[in-house]
């Protein structure tokens, strides 16, 4: 008995996650990059087995220029969670049952073109009373695993996309996007699996997605909804020989 006991305490400890928070003012010298450790409490690049934790105040903004893979990301939590930017040639991924965008706090996650955002699991943005999260998709992409929320259990969560892809295998057709919160999508496209047509055209309507006459389509053989802000309306007009350009839009 005591045997197996030991083995089974060997075993418990082999993969023990880290927890590193931001907290790059202890590195004067460095350039607010995710891979340089000295930007982190544990020393040490979160990269693997780790649960990395955004809480500091003042703290700088974190780039992700590499491809990152950890246990758990938590960005806002017992304190401001700051803002992350995923740039060109970045890859975070969050392998966590959960991901925290302002879990009870505030923060800002900013994927720009050439850069990826996974959460494999469920993905809160504003989860708790309080908290405040942005989620903005600046030409990049952002591939959700399952659950999407944004103010799940009563904060605010916001999503801004302005071009690029987010990508949903998940959907509540009342509580992804609670009242208060809200998805404004300029550019780009919203992609989630399952036939959503009449809840996102639901929350359309009441106001939880807005943007620029958008345009709600399921794609019956790749069992997948989209949603596209329809491009402008171009017209040309002609006074007196001077050709004039004149762009309509519409907005719900």
């Amino acid at each position: 008995m005591l045997i197996v006991a030991v083995v089974c305490a060997l075993a418990g400890s082999v993969g023990a996650t880290t927890t590193a928070v931001w907290n790059p003012a202890a590195n004067p010298a460095g350039t607010g990059l995710w891979s340089e450790a000295a930007n982190w409490t544990a020393g040490e690049v979160p990269d693997g087995d780790y649960k990395a934790v955004f809480n500091v105040p003042g703290a700088m903004d974190c780039k992700v220029a590499s491809t990152i893979s950890i246990a758990q990301l938590v960005q806002g939590d017992n304190g401001p969670g700051g803002v992350i930017k995923v740039v060109s040639g970045g890859n975070l991924t969050s392998n966590g049952e959960w991901t925290g965008l302002g879990y009870n706090n505030t923060a800002h996650l900013i994927v720009e073109t050439g850069g990826v955002f996974s959460a494999t699991q469920h993905l809160w943005i504003g989860f708790t009373a309080g908290a405040m999260g942005i989620l903005t998709l600046d030409g990049g992409t952002a591939n959700i695993g399952n659950m999407f929320g944004l103010g799940w259990d009563g904060g605010t969560g916001n999503v801004v996309v302005n071009a690029g892809l987010l990508n949903l295998a998940n959907w509540h057709p009342t509580d992804s996007i609670k009242a208060g919160s809200n998805m404004h999508i300029t550019g780009g496209t919203v992609k989630i699996v399952g036939n959503r047509v009449d809840s996102i055209n639901t929350m359309i309507a009441n106001g939880r997605i807005t943007g620029n006459n958008l345009v709600v389509n399921f794609d019956s053989l790749g069992n997948f909804t989209t949603i596209v802000p329809e491009p402008a309306t171009i017209a040309f007009l002609s006074l007196g020989g001077l050709a004039l350009l004149r762009v309509r839009t519409k907005k719900h």
